[in-house]
Protein backbone atom coordinates (compact mmCIF):
# COMPACT_ATOMS: atom_id res chain seq x y z
CA UNK A 1 0.00 0.00 0.00
CA UNK A 2 0.97 3.53 -1.23
CA UNK A 3 2.24 5.49 2.11
CA UNK A 4 1.17 9.07 0.64
CA UNK A 5 -1.72 7.56 -0.25
CA UNK A 6 -2.75 5.54 3.03
CA UNK A 7 -1.98 8.71 5.16
CA UNK A 8 -4.12 11.16 2.88
CA UNK A 9 -6.96 8.55 2.86
CA UNK A 10 -6.48 8.37 6.56
CA UNK A 11 -6.35 12.22 7.47
CA UNK A 12 -10.00 12.78 5.20
CA UNK A 13 -11.58 10.13 7.12
CA UNK A 14 -10.20 11.10 10.26
CA UNK A 15 -10.93 14.75 9.83
CA UNK A 16 -14.99 13.40 8.96
CA UNK A 17 -15.06 11.76 11.60
CA UNK A 18 -13.87 13.78 14.60
CA UNK A 19 -16.14 16.57 13.10
CA UNK A 20 -19.25 13.96 13.32
CA UNK A 21 -19.00 12.84 16.68
CA UNK A 22 -17.11 16.10 18.08
CA UNK A 23 -19.41 18.67 16.62
CA UNK A 24 -22.72 17.11 18.17
CA UNK A 25 -20.85 17.27 21.58
CA UNK A 26 -19.53 20.57 21.85
CA UNK A 27 -20.24 21.67 25.57
CA UNK A 28 -23.39 23.80 25.69
CA UNK A 29 -23.46 26.96 28.90
CA UNK A 30 -27.01 27.76 29.88
CA UNK A 31 -27.40 31.64 30.01
CA UNK A 32 -27.82 33.20 33.77
CA UNK A 33 -27.45 29.14 35.06
CA UNK A 34 -28.98 28.71 38.59
CA UNK A 35 -26.24 28.52 41.70
CA UNK A 36 -28.62 27.77 44.81
CA UNK A 37 -29.63 24.68 46.20
CA UNK A 38 -33.16 22.88 44.82
CA UNK A 39 -36.04 23.31 47.19
CA UNK A 40 -36.57 19.69 47.57
CA UNK A 41 -35.64 16.58 45.55
CA UNK A 42 -37.02 13.49 45.32
CA UNK A 43 -35.10 10.72 47.34
CA UNK A 44 -35.49 7.10 45.77
CA UNK A 45 -31.73 5.67 47.40
CA UNK A 46 -31.96 2.70 45.18
CA UNK A 47 -28.40 1.49 43.64
CA UNK A 48 -27.83 -1.21 40.11
CA UNK A 49 -29.33 -4.65 41.21
CA UNK A 50 -31.73 -3.16 44.11
CA UNK A 51 -35.59 -2.25 43.22
CA UNK A 52 -38.79 -2.63 45.14
CA UNK A 53 -40.46 -4.85 42.29
CA UNK A 54 -37.85 -7.57 43.56
CA UNK A 55 -38.09 -6.56 47.35
CA UNK A 56 -34.06 -5.81 47.45
CA UNK A 57 -33.41 -2.63 49.26
CA UNK A 58 -30.89 -0.17 50.32
CA UNK A 59 -28.71 -0.47 53.28
CA UNK A 60 -28.95 1.94 56.05
CA UNK A 61 -25.26 3.06 55.19
CA UNK A 62 -25.87 3.15 51.40
CA UNK A 63 -28.80 5.68 52.74
CA UNK A 64 -26.91 7.50 54.78
CA UNK A 65 -24.05 7.97 52.36
CA UNK A 66 -27.09 9.48 49.75
CA UNK A 67 -28.30 12.15 51.95
CA UNK A 68 -24.82 13.04 52.70
CA UNK A 69 -24.16 13.21 48.95
CA UNK A 70 -27.48 15.71 48.68
CA UNK A 71 -25.87 17.90 51.38
CA UNK A 72 -25.43 21.64 49.69
CA UNK A 73 -27.50 20.46 46.91
CA UNK A 74 -30.85 20.12 48.39
CA UNK A 75 -32.36 21.61 51.59
CA UNK A 76 -35.14 19.07 51.30
CA UNK A 77 -35.77 15.79 50.51
CA UNK A 78 -39.41 13.95 49.55
CA UNK A 79 -39.77 10.46 50.12
CA UNK A 80 -42.40 7.60 48.57
CA UNK A 81 -42.68 4.91 51.47
CA UNK A 82 -42.47 4.82 54.98
CA UNK A 83 -41.19 1.24 55.07
CA UNK A 84 -38.92 -0.91 52.66
CA UNK A 85 -36.20 0.25 55.13
CA UNK A 86 -36.63 3.98 54.57
CA UNK A 87 -37.49 4.22 58.00
CA UNK A 88 -34.04 5.50 58.79
CA UNK A 89 -34.30 8.35 56.49
CA UNK A 90 -35.86 11.26 59.17
CA UNK A 91 -32.65 10.43 61.73
CA UNK A 92 -30.12 10.28 58.60
CA UNK A 93 -31.23 13.69 57.51
CA UNK A 94 -31.34 14.84 60.70
CA UNK A 95 -27.74 14.52 60.54
CA UNK A 96 -27.33 15.89 57.06
CA UNK A 97 -29.60 19.07 58.11
CA UNK A 98 -32.26 17.85 55.74
CA UNK A 99 -35.72 18.27 55.84
CA UNK A 100 -38.34 15.52 54.99
CA UNK A 101 -41.52 15.10 53.04
CA UNK A 102 -42.78 11.79 54.02
CA UNK A 103 -44.31 9.71 51.95
CA UNK A 104 -46.77 6.57 52.06
CA UNK A 105 -47.42 4.36 49.42
CA UNK A 106 -50.51 3.27 48.55
CA UNK A 107 -51.30 0.36 45.97
CA UNK A 108 -54.42 -1.76 44.59
CA UNK A 109 -54.75 -4.41 47.37
CA UNK A 110 -55.80 -6.91 44.27
CA UNK A 111 -52.12 -6.95 42.94
CA UNK A 112 -50.80 -7.24 46.98
CA UNK A 113 -50.32 -10.61 48.87
CA UNK A 114 -50.41 -9.10 51.38
CA UNK A 115 -54.12 -7.80 52.51
CA UNK A 116 -53.16 -5.38 54.88
CA UNK A 117 -50.36 -3.85 53.01
CA UNK A 118 -51.74 0.12 52.78
CA UNK A 119 -52.91 -0.38 56.15
CA UNK A 120 -49.07 -0.80 57.75
CA UNK A 121 -47.90 1.78 55.41
CA UNK A 122 -50.62 4.05 56.87
CA UNK A 123 -49.39 2.84 60.44
CA UNK A 124 -45.88 3.08 59.45
CA UNK A 125 -45.94 7.07 58.11
CA UNK A 126 -47.74 8.32 61.48
CA UNK A 127 -45.18 6.62 63.33
CA UNK A 128 -42.52 8.47 61.43
CA UNK A 129 -43.83 11.41 61.52
CA UNK A 130 -44.73 11.76 65.01
CA UNK A 131 -41.35 10.37 65.95
CA UNK A 132 -39.91 13.39 64.03
CA UNK A 133 -41.74 15.95 64.20
CA UNK A 134 -38.26 18.26 63.84
CA UNK A 135 -37.42 16.95 60.55
CA UNK A 136 -40.77 15.43 58.95
CA UNK A 137 -42.15 19.35 57.55
CA UNK A 138 -45.52 17.43 55.61
CA UNK A 139 -46.58 14.00 54.71
CA UNK A 140 -48.28 12.93 51.35
CA UNK A 141 -50.39 10.14 51.51
CA UNK A 142 -50.80 8.31 48.48
CA UNK A 143 -48.56 8.86 45.19
CA UNK A 144 -50.71 8.64 41.47
CA UNK A 145 -52.90 6.55 43.17
CA UNK A 146 -55.75 7.55 40.91
CA UNK A 147 -54.28 7.66 38.02
CA UNK A 148 -53.13 4.36 38.24
CA UNK A 149 -56.66 3.69 39.76
CA UNK A 150 -55.32 1.32 42.86
CA UNK A 151 -57.86 2.67 44.64
CA UNK A 152 -61.14 4.94 44.60
CA UNK A 153 -61.52 8.10 45.75
CA UNK A 154 -63.91 6.90 48.79
CA UNK A 155 -60.78 4.15 50.49
CA UNK A 156 -58.26 7.31 49.36
CA UNK A 157 -60.36 9.94 51.42
CA UNK A 158 -60.60 7.65 54.60
CA UNK A 159 -56.89 7.18 54.27
CA UNK A 160 -55.82 10.63 53.99
CA UNK A 161 -58.55 11.44 57.22
CA UNK A 162 -56.80 9.04 59.58
CA UNK A 163 -53.61 10.27 58.95
CA UNK A 164 -54.88 14.19 59.12
CA UNK A 165 -56.54 13.45 63.00
CA UNK A 166 -53.29 11.57 63.67
CA UNK A 167 -50.10 13.93 62.92
CA UNK A 168 -49.71 17.81 63.67
CA UNK A 169 -48.00 18.22 60.08
CA UNK A 170 -49.74 19.02 57.11
CA UNK A 171 -51.56 16.24 55.19
CA UNK A 172 -51.90 16.50 51.24
CA UNK A 173 -52.20 13.81 48.24
CA UNK A 174 -50.20 13.79 45.12
CA UNK A 175 -50.78 13.07 41.76
CA UNK A 176 -50.69 14.43 38.25
CA UNK A 177 -52.51 17.72 38.05
CA UNK A 178 -55.30 16.63 35.74
CA UNK A 179 -56.61 14.00 38.78
CA UNK A 180 -56.99 16.71 40.80
CA UNK A 181 -59.25 19.01 38.32
CA UNK A 182 -61.25 15.01 37.99
CA UNK A 183 -61.66 14.79 41.63
CA UNK A 184 -62.16 18.46 43.09
CA UNK A 185 -63.60 16.98 45.99
CA UNK A 186 -59.92 15.77 47.98
CA UNK A 187 -58.91 19.38 47.70
CA UNK A 188 -61.38 19.67 50.99
CA UNK A 189 -59.46 16.46 52.71
CA UNK A 190 -56.25 17.94 52.47
CA UNK A 191 -54.34 20.91 54.01
CA UNK A 192 -52.53 21.96 50.35
CA UNK A 193 -52.47 20.33 46.71
CA UNK A 194 -49.62 18.48 45.85
CA UNK A 195 -49.55 18.50 42.02
CA UNK A 196 -47.07 16.92 39.31
CA UNK A 197 -46.17 18.44 36.25
CA UNK A 198 -44.51 16.46 33.69
CA UNK A 199 -44.61 17.72 30.31
CA UNK A 200 -42.50 15.32 28.82
CA UNK A 201 -45.14 12.52 29.72
CA UNK A 202 -48.39 15.26 29.09
CA UNK A 203 -50.33 13.35 26.48
CA UNK A 204 -49.52 16.01 24.49
CA UNK A 205 -45.73 16.52 24.57
CA UNK A 206 -43.89 19.95 25.53
CA UNK A 207 -40.45 20.69 24.15
CA UNK A 208 -38.44 22.31 26.24
CA UNK A 209 -38.26 25.56 24.30
CA UNK A 210 -41.62 26.03 24.90
CA UNK A 211 -42.19 24.56 28.07
CA UNK A 212 -42.53 27.28 30.68
CA UNK A 213 -44.99 28.69 29.25
CA UNK A 214 -47.24 25.48 29.91
CA UNK A 215 -45.84 25.33 33.40
CA UNK A 216 -47.12 28.69 34.35
CA UNK A 217 -50.53 27.88 32.95
CA UNK A 218 -51.10 25.07 35.08
CA UNK A 219 -49.94 26.46 38.27
CA UNK A 220 -51.95 29.76 37.46
CA UNK A 221 -54.63 27.28 36.25
CA UNK A 222 -54.65 25.42 39.49
CA UNK A 223 -54.39 28.43 41.31
CA UNK A 224 -57.68 29.31 39.76
CA UNK A 225 -59.46 25.85 39.83
CA UNK A 226 -58.84 26.00 44.10
CA UNK A 227 -58.52 29.68 45.19
CA UNK A 228 -57.08 30.28 48.69
CA UNK A 229 -55.82 26.53 48.76
CA UNK A 230 -51.91 26.37 48.90
CA UNK A 231 -50.21 24.40 45.89
CA UNK A 232 -47.37 22.25 46.08
CA UNK A 233 -45.80 20.65 42.97
CA UNK A 234 -44.27 17.49 44.30
CA UNK A 235 -42.74 16.46 41.02
CA UNK A 236 -41.28 18.34 38.46
CA UNK A 237 -38.53 17.53 36.10
CA UNK A 238 -37.02 16.48 33.02
CA UNK A 239 -35.40 12.72 31.86
CA UNK A 240 -31.52 13.23 30.36
CA UNK A 241 -32.19 9.75 27.87
CA UNK A 242 -34.24 7.73 26.05
CA UNK A 243 -36.79 8.26 23.46
CA UNK A 244 -38.22 11.37 22.52
CA UNK A 245 -42.19 12.27 22.59
CA UNK A 246 -42.92 15.15 20.32
CA UNK A 247 -40.59 17.79 20.57
CA UNK A 248 -39.79 16.80 24.18
CA UNK A 249 -36.16 15.42 23.44
CA UNK A 250 -34.80 13.50 26.67
CA UNK A 251 -31.04 15.15 26.78
CA UNK A 252 -28.63 16.15 29.28
CA UNK A 253 -29.14 19.52 28.18
CA UNK A 254 -32.54 19.39 28.02
CA UNK A 255 -32.83 18.30 31.35
CA UNK A 256 -30.69 20.74 32.54
CA UNK A 257 -32.41 24.01 30.54
CA UNK A 258 -35.72 22.98 32.07
CA UNK A 259 -34.06 22.59 35.82
CA UNK A 260 -32.79 26.03 35.37
CA UNK A 261 -35.71 27.33 33.84
CA UNK A 262 -38.02 26.11 36.56
CA UNK A 263 -35.33 27.52 39.42
CA UNK A 264 -35.88 30.91 38.11
CA UNK A 265 -39.38 30.40 37.94
CA UNK A 266 -39.95 29.18 41.06
CA UNK A 267 -38.03 32.11 42.61
CA UNK A 268 -39.81 34.88 40.67
CA UNK A 269 -43.48 33.16 41.20
CA UNK A 270 -42.58 32.52 44.64
CA UNK A 271 -43.59 28.64 43.74
CA UNK A 272 -42.76 25.56 46.48
CA UNK A 273 -41.49 22.47 43.99
CA UNK A 274 -39.52 19.39 44.45
CA UNK A 275 -37.53 17.89 41.60
CA UNK A 276 -38.07 14.34 40.56
CA UNK A 277 -35.44 12.84 41.43
CA UNK A 278 -32.13 12.77 43.02
CA UNK A 279 -30.27 9.52 41.76
CA UNK A 280 -30.90 7.89 38.65
CA UNK A 281 -33.40 4.86 39.07
CA UNK A 282 -32.55 2.24 37.04
CA UNK A 283 -35.55 -0.68 38.15
CA UNK A 284 -37.78 2.06 36.55
CA UNK A 285 -36.49 0.99 32.89
CA UNK A 286 -38.90 -2.34 33.68
CA UNK A 287 -41.50 -0.24 33.82
CA UNK A 288 -40.88 2.88 31.67
CA UNK A 289 -37.64 2.04 29.32
CA UNK A 290 -34.51 3.82 28.79
CA UNK A 291 -36.25 7.01 29.93
CA UNK A 292 -37.93 5.96 33.31
CA UNK A 293 -34.20 5.12 34.35
CA UNK A 294 -33.10 8.86 33.71
CA UNK A 295 -34.69 11.40 35.37
CA UNK A 296 -31.70 11.77 38.63
CA UNK A 297 -30.23 14.93 38.89
CA UNK A 298 -27.36 12.64 39.94
CA UNK A 299 -26.72 9.62 38.28
CA UNK A 300 -26.17 5.86 39.40
CA UNK A 301 -22.64 6.76 40.68
CA UNK A 302 -24.27 10.38 42.70
CA UNK A 303 -22.01 12.31 40.26
CA UNK A 304 -24.20 15.73 38.99
CA UNK A 305 -24.74 15.15 35.50
CA UNK A 306 -24.92 18.71 34.61
CA UNK A 307 -23.58 21.33 36.82
CA UNK A 308 -25.83 24.51 35.50
CA UNK A 309 -22.59 27.00 36.66
CA UNK A 310 -20.06 24.95 34.00
CA UNK A 311 -20.91 24.43 30.08
CA UNK A 312 -22.83 20.87 29.70
CA UNK A 313 -21.59 18.52 27.74
CA UNK A 314 -24.52 16.11 25.97
CA UNK A 315 -22.38 13.06 25.85
CA UNK A 316 -19.53 13.09 27.88
CA UNK A 317 -17.73 9.57 26.46
CA UNK A 318 -17.55 10.37 23.34
CA UNK A 319 -14.35 10.59 22.98
CA UNK A 320 -14.05 7.24 24.33
CA UNK A 321 -16.04 5.87 21.47
CA UNK A 322 -14.50 7.99 18.83
CA UNK A 323 -10.99 6.42 19.90
CA UNK A 324 -12.98 3.38 19.42
CA UNK A 325 -14.16 4.22 15.88
CA UNK A 326 -10.51 5.01 14.64
CA UNK A 327 -8.94 1.89 15.95
CA UNK A 328 -11.69 -0.14 14.15
CA UNK A 329 -10.89 1.78 10.83
CA UNK A 330 -7.34 1.30 11.48
CA UNK A 331 -8.34 -2.22 11.89
CA UNK A 332 -10.01 -2.09 8.38
CA UNK A 333 -7.12 -0.92 6.38
CA UNK A 334 -4.94 -3.40 8.50
CA UNK A 335 -7.07 -6.32 7.65
CA UNK A 336 -7.74 -5.59 3.55
CA UNK A 337 -4.36 -4.48 3.32
CA UNK A 338 -3.61 -6.56 0.30
CA UNK A 339 -6.92 -5.74 -1.47
CA UNK A 340 -5.94 -2.35 -1.10
CA UNK A 341 -2.06 -2.12 -1.98
CA UNK A 342 -2.38 -0.98 -5.18
CA UNK A 343 -5.51 1.15 -5.04
CA UNK A 344 -5.14 4.79 -5.48
CA UNK A 345 -5.76 7.77 -3.33
CA UNK A 346 -9.64 8.38 -4.47
CA UNK A 347 -9.99 4.20 -4.09
CA UNK A 348 -8.59 4.71 -0.61
CA UNK A 349 -10.81 7.89 0.02
CA UNK A 350 -13.89 5.95 -0.81
CA UNK A 351 -13.13 2.57 1.42
CA UNK A 352 -12.31 4.76 4.27
CA UNK A 353 -15.17 6.44 4.19
CA UNK A 354 -17.27 3.45 3.99
CA UNK A 355 -15.00 1.90 6.47
CA UNK A 356 -15.70 4.67 8.78
CA UNK A 357 -19.05 5.02 8.74
CA UNK A 358 -19.61 1.49 9.40
CA UNK A 359 -16.91 1.68 12.47
CA UNK A 360 -18.36 4.99 13.81
CA UNK A 361 -22.09 3.27 13.44
CA UNK A 362 -20.78 0.27 15.73
CA UNK A 363 -19.25 2.43 18.00
CA UNK A 364 -22.52 4.78 18.34
CA UNK A 365 -24.15 1.44 18.70
CA UNK A 366 -21.94 0.14 21.43
CA UNK A 367 -22.40 3.25 23.13
CA UNK A 368 -25.95 3.22 23.05
CA UNK A 369 -25.83 -0.29 24.68
CA UNK A 370 -23.40 0.75 27.33
CA UNK A 371 -24.86 3.97 28.82
CA UNK A 372 -29.04 3.12 28.07
CA UNK A 373 -29.58 -0.30 29.29
CA UNK A 374 -29.87 -1.13 33.13
CA UNK A 375 -31.15 -5.12 32.94
CA UNK A 376 -29.39 -8.33 32.06
CA UNK A 377 -32.23 -8.68 29.93
CA UNK A 378 -32.09 -5.37 27.92
CA UNK A 379 -28.33 -5.90 28.03
CA UNK A 380 -28.33 -8.85 26.47
CA UNK A 381 -30.53 -7.32 23.58
CA UNK A 382 -28.04 -4.25 23.10
CA UNK A 383 -25.26 -6.35 22.43
CA UNK A 384 -26.83 -9.03 20.15
CA UNK A 385 -27.65 -5.60 18.12
CA UNK A 386 -24.36 -4.31 18.26
CA UNK A 387 -23.08 -7.70 17.01
CA UNK A 388 -25.57 -8.10 14.54
CA UNK A 389 -24.39 -4.48 12.99
CA UNK A 390 -20.85 -5.89 13.71
CA UNK A 391 -21.35 -8.81 11.21
CA UNK A 392 -23.24 -6.61 9.08
CA UNK A 393 -20.34 -4.24 8.92
CA UNK A 394 -17.77 -6.94 8.61
CA UNK A 395 -19.33 -8.13 5.05
CA UNK A 396 -19.80 -4.72 4.29
CA UNK A 397 -16.29 -3.56 4.94
CA UNK A 398 -15.23 -6.83 2.86
CA UNK A 399 -17.14 -5.90 -0.40
CA UNK A 400 -16.37 -2.41 -0.30
CA UNK A 401 -12.04 -3.35 -0.42
CA UNK A 402 -12.91 -5.59 -3.35
CA UNK A 403 -14.34 -2.78 -5.13
CA UNK A 404 -11.37 -0.44 -3.76
CA UNK A 405 -9.14 -3.37 -5.26
CA UNK A 406 -11.11 -3.67 -9.11
CA UNK A 407 -13.16 -6.66 -8.38
CA UNK A 408 -17.42 -6.47 -8.67
CA UNK A 409 -17.52 -10.59 -7.61
CA UNK A 410 -17.54 -10.94 -4.21
CA UNK A 411 -14.70 -10.67 -1.95
CA UNK A 412 -13.17 -13.90 -0.86
CA UNK A 413 -10.04 -15.45 0.77
CA UNK A 414 -9.38 -11.59 2.73
CA UNK A 415 -6.58 -11.85 5.15
CA UNK A 416 -8.05 -14.79 6.44
CA UNK A 417 -10.67 -13.14 8.29
CA UNK A 418 -14.01 -13.67 5.78
CA UNK A 419 -12.84 -17.84 6.43
CA UNK A 420 -14.62 -18.36 9.82
CA UNK A 421 -17.48 -16.52 8.02
CA UNK A 422 -17.99 -18.69 4.79
CA UNK A 423 -17.18 -21.82 7.04
CA UNK A 424 -20.02 -21.56 9.40
CA UNK A 425 -21.97 -23.27 6.65
CA UNK A 426 -21.15 -25.89 3.33
CA UNK A 427 -23.99 -26.05 1.05
CA UNK A 428 -24.14 -27.32 -2.25
CA UNK A 429 -22.31 -24.69 -4.40
CA UNK A 430 -20.29 -24.19 -7.88
CA UNK A 431 -16.79 -25.47 -7.49
CA UNK A 432 -13.34 -23.28 -7.10
CA UNK A 433 -13.22 -19.25 -6.65
CA UNK A 434 -17.17 -19.11 -8.31
CA UNK A 435 -18.01 -21.19 -5.35
CA UNK A 436 -16.45 -19.35 -2.58
CA UNK A 437 -18.41 -16.08 -4.75
CA UNK A 438 -21.70 -17.91 -4.48
CA UNK A 439 -21.07 -19.16 -1.04
CA UNK A 440 -19.94 -15.89 0.40
CA UNK A 441 -23.03 -14.46 -1.27
CA UNK A 442 -25.17 -16.45 1.04
CA UNK A 443 -23.77 -15.21 4.14
CA UNK A 444 -24.17 -11.64 2.75
CA UNK A 445 -27.79 -12.13 2.33
CA UNK A 446 -28.34 -14.03 5.53
CA UNK A 447 -26.87 -11.20 7.68
CA UNK A 448 -28.51 -8.77 5.20
CA UNK A 449 -32.16 -10.87 5.99
CA UNK A 450 -31.48 -11.57 9.53
CA UNK A 451 -30.73 -7.85 10.08
CA UNK A 452 -33.74 -6.66 8.54
CA UNK A 453 -36.33 -8.65 10.07
CA UNK A 454 -35.33 -7.50 13.43
CA UNK A 455 -35.28 -3.73 12.73
CA UNK A 456 -38.99 -4.79 11.14
CA UNK A 457 -40.21 -6.26 14.19
CA UNK A 458 -38.82 -3.14 16.13
CA UNK A 459 -40.75 -0.96 13.54
CA UNK A 460 -43.87 -2.90 14.20
CA UNK A 461 -43.89 -2.80 17.78
CA UNK A 462 -42.93 1.17 17.68
CA UNK A 463 -45.80 1.77 15.92
CA UNK A 464 -48.44 -0.66 17.44
CA UNK A 465 -47.46 0.25 20.61
CA UNK A 466 -44.11 2.41 21.40
CA UNK A 467 -44.70 4.49 24.28
CA UNK A 468 -41.93 3.30 26.23
CA UNK A 469 -39.51 1.87 23.15
CA UNK A 470 -36.67 3.89 22.12
CA UNK A 471 -36.25 4.36 18.75
CA UNK A 472 -33.11 2.10 17.68
CA UNK A 473 -31.56 4.02 15.38
CA UNK A 474 -27.55 3.68 16.09
CA UNK A 475 -28.08 0.30 15.94
CA UNK A 476 -29.22 -0.14 12.50
CA UNK A 477 -27.31 2.64 10.26
CA UNK A 478 -25.24 0.06 8.75
CA UNK A 479 -28.76 -1.54 7.26
CA UNK A 480 -29.94 1.49 6.37
CA UNK A 481 -27.67 3.14 4.50
CA UNK A 482 -24.75 0.49 4.15
CA UNK A 483 -26.34 -0.81 0.54
CA UNK A 484 -26.61 2.61 -0.93
CA UNK A 485 -23.34 3.55 -0.17
CA UNK A 486 -21.83 0.18 -1.66
CA UNK A 487 -23.80 0.67 -4.84
CA UNK A 488 -22.60 4.65 -4.98
CA UNK A 489 -19.29 3.56 -4.66
CA UNK A 490 -19.16 0.59 -7.00
CA UNK A 491 -21.36 3.14 -9.19
CA UNK A 492 -18.44 5.63 -9.25
CA UNK A 493 -15.62 2.81 -9.93
CA UNK A 494 -18.34 1.30 -12.57
CA UNK A 495 -20.63 3.74 -14.63
CA UNK A 496 -22.56 -0.03 -16.17
CA UNK A 497 -24.56 -0.71 -12.79
CA UNK A 498 -27.79 -0.18 -12.53
CA UNK A 499 -30.67 0.83 -9.68
CA UNK A 500 -31.33 -2.97 -10.28
CA UNK A 501 -28.05 -3.87 -9.01
CA UNK A 502 -29.00 -1.93 -5.86
CA UNK A 503 -31.42 -5.07 -4.98
CA UNK A 504 -31.20 -7.02 -2.12
CA UNK A 505 -28.67 -9.68 -2.81
CA UNK A 506 -26.92 -8.14 -5.90
CA UNK A 507 -24.74 -6.32 -4.89
CA UNK A 508 -23.03 -9.37 -2.57
CA UNK A 509 -23.13 -11.66 -5.23
CA UNK A 510 -24.35 -11.79 -9.33
CA UNK A 511 -26.80 -15.45 -8.09
CA UNK A 512 -28.38 -13.56 -5.08
CA UNK A 513 -31.45 -12.48 -6.69
CA UNK A 514 -32.67 -15.85 -7.72
CA UNK A 515 -31.95 -17.04 -3.66
CA UNK A 516 -33.83 -14.42 -2.23
CA UNK A 517 -37.55 -15.21 -3.73
CA UNK A 518 -39.13 -11.69 -5.05
CA UNK A 519 -42.24 -12.48 -3.24
CA UNK A 520 -40.56 -12.64 -0.17
CA UNK A 521 -38.44 -9.45 -0.78
CA UNK A 522 -42.09 -7.56 -1.81
CA UNK A 523 -43.52 -8.94 1.66
CA UNK A 524 -40.67 -7.13 3.29
CA UNK A 525 -40.64 -3.96 1.68
CA UNK A 526 -44.44 -3.46 1.98
CA UNK A 527 -43.78 -4.52 5.75
CA UNK A 528 -41.63 -1.69 6.36
CA UNK A 529 -43.60 0.93 4.32
CA UNK A 530 -46.28 0.20 6.06
CA UNK A 531 -45.16 0.04 9.46
CA UNK A 532 -43.01 3.05 9.03
CA UNK A 533 -45.74 5.22 7.89
CA UNK A 534 -48.00 3.77 10.80
CA UNK A 535 -45.25 5.18 13.04
CA UNK A 536 -45.18 8.20 11.90
CA UNK A 537 -49.05 8.65 11.90
CA UNK A 538 -48.77 7.76 15.38
CA UNK A 539 -46.09 9.91 16.58
CA UNK A 540 -47.19 12.92 14.62
CA UNK A 541 -51.06 12.64 15.90
CA UNK A 542 -51.04 10.27 18.61
CA UNK A 543 -52.82 10.34 21.05
CA UNK A 544 -55.97 12.37 20.14
CA UNK A 545 -55.43 10.96 16.43
CA UNK A 546 -57.06 14.77 14.70
CA UNK A 547 -58.50 15.16 11.14
CA UNK A 548 -56.02 13.86 8.60
CA UNK A 549 -54.69 15.53 5.78
CA UNK A 550 -51.58 15.89 4.10
CA UNK A 551 -51.32 19.59 5.23
CA UNK A 552 -51.90 18.70 8.98
CA UNK A 553 -48.98 16.17 8.47
CA UNK A 554 -46.49 18.13 6.29
CA UNK A 555 -46.94 21.62 7.56
CA UNK A 556 -45.88 21.98 11.14
CA UNK A 557 -46.65 25.43 11.34
CA UNK A 558 -50.69 24.68 10.84
CA UNK A 559 -51.19 23.46 14.25
CA UNK A 560 -48.11 24.14 15.92
CA UNK A 561 -46.81 21.01 16.81
CA UNK A 562 -43.50 19.99 15.75
CA UNK A 563 -42.05 16.85 14.60
CA UNK A 564 -40.90 14.15 16.31
CA UNK A 565 -37.51 14.55 14.86
CA UNK A 566 -36.38 10.95 16.58
CA UNK A 567 -39.06 9.18 15.07
CA UNK A 568 -38.89 10.92 11.65
CA UNK A 569 -35.22 9.81 11.20
CA UNK A 570 -35.78 5.86 11.89
CA UNK A 571 -39.18 6.70 9.13
CA UNK A 572 -36.05 7.12 6.79
CA UNK A 573 -33.96 4.75 8.09
CA UNK A 574 -36.46 1.83 7.83
CA UNK A 575 -37.95 3.24 4.33
CA UNK A 576 -33.99 3.26 3.14
CA UNK A 577 -33.70 -0.35 4.51
CA UNK A 578 -36.56 -1.65 2.29
CA UNK A 579 -35.44 0.09 -0.53
CA UNK A 580 -32.89 -2.88 -1.50
CA UNK A 581 -36.41 -5.46 -1.45
CA UNK A 582 -38.13 -3.70 -3.11
CA UNK A 583 -35.98 -3.06 -5.84
CA UNK A 584 -35.26 -6.93 -5.86
CA UNK A 585 -39.31 -7.48 -5.95
CA UNK A 586 -39.81 -4.94 -8.78
CA UNK A 587 -36.60 -6.70 -10.91
CA UNK A 588 -36.29 -9.89 -13.53
CA UNK A 589 -34.75 -12.68 -11.85
CA UNK A 590 -30.58 -12.70 -12.82
CA UNK A 591 -28.65 -15.63 -12.82
CA UNK A 592 -24.91 -15.24 -13.06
Amino acid sequence: MRLPALLAACAVVTALNLAAWGLPNRPVSLDDPWQGPLPSVSFAPYRDGQSPLTRSYPSPEQIREDLQSLIGTSAAVRTYTSQEGLEVVPGFAREAGLKVIQGAWLGNPAYNPDPRANDREIAALIKSANANKDVVTRVIVGNEVLLRRDLPVAELTRYIRQVKHAVSQPVTYADVWEFWVQNPQLAQEVDFITIHVLPYWENEPIGTSRVMAHVDWVYEHMQQAFPGKPIFIGEIGWPSAGRSRGDAVPSRVDQARFLNDVFHWGAQRKVDFNVIEAFDQPWKSALEGTVGAAWGFLDTHRQVKAELTRPIEPQPLWPHFFALSTLLLAGAFLVWRRCLAEAGTARLIGFGLIAQGVASAVAWSALVAWTQTFRPITEAGALALVLLQAGLGVLVIARAARLAQGHRSSPVGVAGLLDAVVSAFDPIRPEGEAGANWQLARRFDLVHLLSAATALGLTAMLAINGRYWDFPIPHFLVLAFGPALLWLFARALDGRLTRADLGFGRLWGPTAATRAGRWLDGLVATAFGVFALALLWTERLSPELQEWSWARILMVPLDGRPWNVEALWWTIAALCAAVPFAISALSPPRRG
